[in-house]
């Protein structure tokens, strides 16, 4: 979904995904290396990307972090830090939308729900950092914190949010509010006070005013 340039090559097999790293001239393929010797660990500043295997062979796709290949091609980069995903393992469809590129001409949105499932299962899979994903999503990386704080709400809050009338009464900063409360029946209390409809600036008074529990 939305993937975008095509790239081909080998690549290394990694202990969390395949890895791998050569950056041609443009207009050619991109071709992740088998020479692991060289290749610069990847930082906050230049994330590895994310490929797929192509169908047809050994030809590869960059489903996120098609911005980090554009420049390092400009640069005249001969080598670039990148990890093959496969697709058994990870909804690439969905991870695909967190591209900025993508983002920016795709019509498709993803919910918070489906944003927070897709990094997570970045971070399960790449073991990157929530600065490394940040820069390969394009997102400050207090958004991604804030976004994969959301896998923590309570299993009753996303089924209610299910309801595309609930869902639509309560914005995407309320919930990580929820979700950032680690306690789950203040959680639960933050969540039946919403439901009567309130604003975030609330919610963020009521959480300062609820009892704390009393440590054992």
């Amino acid at each position: 979904m939305g993937e975008g340039k095509k790239r081909r090559g080998k690549a290394n097999d990694g202990a969390n995904g395949q890895q791998g790293g050569h950056v041609p001239k443009e207009g050619d393929a991109a071709t992740p290396s088998d020479e692991e010797q060289g290749v610069t660990p990847p930082s906050p500043r230049m994330p590895p990307i994310i490929l797929r295997r192509a169908r047809e062979g050994q030809e590869y796709r960059v489903v996120l972090g098609h911005h980090i290949l554009d420049e390092a091609i400009l640069r005249g980069d001969e080598r670039i830090h990148s990890i093959v995903l496969d697709e058994a393992r990870v909804d690439l469809g969905l991870v695909a939308l967190l591209d900025p590129e993508v983002r920016g001409r795709s019509a498709a949105r993803l919910t918070p729900f489906e944003e927070a499932g897709a990094l997570a299962s970045i971070l399960g899979v790449a073991g990157l950092s929530h600065a490394e994903l940040a820069v390969l999503v394009g997102r400050s990386r207090a958004w991604v914190s804030h976004t994969l704080s959301l896998t923590h709400l309570p299993k009753c809050i996303t089924r209610a949010l299910r309801d595309p009338t609930t869902a639509s009464g309560v914005s995407r900063d309320t919930l990580i509010e929820i979700a950032r409360e680690h306690d789950r029946r203040r959680q639960m209390r933050l969540w039946r006070r919403v439901l009567r409809g309130t604003t975030v600036r609330e919610v963020r008074g009521w959480k300062r005013v609820l009892p704390r529990p009393e440590k054992s």
